[in-house]
């Protein structure tokens, strides 16, 4: 025998008309024979077909399918899907690829060519790579575009997860496992009906992880992970004509995981002459500098170190006076500005860091939607879907992953304003509240955002046996993020400093007026994490 599980796809944004040859889709109960073929039936087209002979790209997966692929998240979809590719993102967000269409912006204003979807709702906020498919009815990925089914700008395709939904059969599961590095995780639900009418359903997922890498500074390990998420969904159904659908999920995550990978540099020597014209001055060397230079990761030289003269902090230092002597910046490591990176070559291990603290990831977010279904007819179904979602996060760690070599000097070397520095900063220590007090330089970046969606859809869909159907609708959507990131540097601070003592004698400036940093700990209004 064969069974049918039929995914609900409708138009987002809009309205049409198209020629539908089958009734509107539904959800199917497994089959209680276990050696029954599961047909997968989707809905890509607005008709329900078996996924073999739907003639576009669409790529399904049923809760066995993911389960049996180890497809335990969305960034483990690539291992199965054409065209797909999956990375992190430089201020904790993620690019989630299709056809090369993805989020190729930073800007917390763009908008993902890839659409993201719970239960038909669009979340652009969301942790698609950083949680499990938990609880799951199927996951859903259609390549090309899909503006006209999905909205929201999905040029580069959707990513549709129809979580599981309560239904009238008791139940319940849970699933755990323990691996290498103390890899902890645990899944399960619960399954409630309470009459004919009414049935809940609560489910839950849940890691914790060593972390892979070490932070070679404190001796601590980073890189772990520590998260949960719960969700409950109530399923109310009053008269045979009408349904209700409520869902409430939270995720939380607090960890020390770095948020991108590891900083690689093949390093790019300062230029001390340019088509055979003298460059001089600390400030035109250091800019002809990319810090990196282009290459191949196969190189040993990959793990290098940056020229931090070609760095705004470094460049600062070097007017300061205190980073080497006031002579032309060459590659050699031990001269220059570039003698605060004096190693060599970093440690090939990917995951290791030098850090003077452990790196912080947090992350959260609130979702919660109503689905109601009104057959007004037989064959005519009105359906509102309203949807919110909060979501925030807060990130900190070393901006280049690396502990500077060298001390700063303390000597008066020339400089323009070197001859402060014995003053200044006794023994080359620089007091900064942000990055703590060094005699080494440091740098440090910081980031929080916090967003909230609000959606409200509402559709008229009709399933009459004739050649034509339609199905006409619109969506509000209104969305606010507020996003801050920051990098810190007491080489900045420095700089900040030694102008505040030769405008006013003091290093710190007066009361009254505007500091020169922003600590972390003491957020201006509007900011917190």
């Amino acid at each position: 025998m064969t069974d049918s599980l039929r995914l609900r796809r409708w138009l987002v944004l809009g309205a049409s008309a198209s020629a539908l040859l089958t009734a509107a889709p539904a959800f199917a109960q497994p089959a209680a024979n276990a050696n029954a073929v599961q047909e997968l039936v989707v809905t890509a087209q607005r008709r329900s077909e078996a996924i073999q002979d739907v003639p576009v790209a669409v790529s399904a997966f049923s809760a066995n399918t993911l389960k049996a692929q180890r497809l335990d998240g969305g960034d483990k979809l690539l291992l199965s899907v054409p065209n797909v590719n999956y990375s992190r993102g430089n201020f904790g967000g993620y690019n989630f690829q299709i056809r090369g269409i993805g989020t190729k912006v930073v800007s917390s204003s763009g908008d993902a060519g890839v659409s993201f979807n719970i239960n038909q709702l669009p979340v652009a906020a969301n942790h698609l790579g950083d949680t499990d498919f938990y609880d799951v009815q199927a996951v859903e990925v259609l390549r090309g575009p899909q503006g006209t089914l999905y909205g929201r700008n999905a040029t580069g395709g959707a990513v549709n997860v129809i979580t599981a939904r309560p239904t009238d059969k008791l139940g319940a599961s849970i699933t755990g496992e323990y691996g290498d590095f103390n890899n902890t995780k645990v899944n399960g639900y619960i399954n409630l009906p309470m009459g004919d009418k009414l049935a809940v359903r609560f489910a839950g997922f849940y890691l914790n992880r060593d972390g892979f890498g070490t932070n070679s500074v404190t001796g601590n390990d980073i890189d772990g992970r520590d998260l949960f998420s719960v969700r409950a969904s109530v399923q109310w159904k009053p008269t045979d004509n009408f349904r209700v659908n409520a869902m409430f999920e939270h995720f939380n995550e607090k960890d020390s995981r770095n948020r991108v990978g590891k900083q690689l540099c093949i390093k790019d020597p300062a230029k001390n002459n340019v088509g055979g014209t003298a460059v001089t001055g600390y400030e035109a060397q250091g800019i002809l500098s990319l810090g990196c230079q282009a290459g191949s990761l196969y190189q040993s030289a990959a793990y290098g170190t940056v020229n931090t003269a070609g760095t705004l902090g470094g460049i600062l230092t070097n007017l300061v006076g205190l980073t080497g002597t006031n002579v032309p910046i060459s590659g050699t490591l031990t001269t220059g500005g570039d003698a605060l990176y004096g190693h060599a070559q970093q440690n090939t291990n990917l995951h290791d860091i030098e850090s003077a603290t452990d790196p912080i990831y947090q992350a959260r977010e609130n979702l919660a939607m109503l689905d109601m279904d009104w057959d007004i007819t037989p064959h005519l179904t009105l359906q509102s879907i309203t949807g919110y979602n909060f979501n925030t996060g807060y990130s900190k760690e070393d901006y280049n992953r690396l502990i500077a070599s060298v001390p700063f000097n303390t000597t008066s070397n020339g400089a323009p304003f070197s001859a402060l520095v014995p003053a200044l900063f006794p023994g080359g220590n620089i007091v900064d509240p942000q990055v703590g007090t060094s005699n080494r330089f440091r740098s440090f970046d910081y980031g929080n955002t916090k967003s909230r969606e609000f959606t409200e859809e509402l559709r008229l869909s009709s399933s009459f046996s004739g050649p034509l159907n339609f199905s006409v609708g619109g969506s509000w959507i209104k969305t606010n993020t507020y996003s801050n990131y920051y990098v810190m540097s007491n080489g900045l601070t420095a700089y900040a400093q030694v102008q505040n003592f030769l405008a006013t004698g003091n290093p710190n400036p007066p009361a009254g007026t505007a500091p020169i940093y922003i600590d972390p700990n003491s957020f201006p209004t509007g900011i917190g994490h």
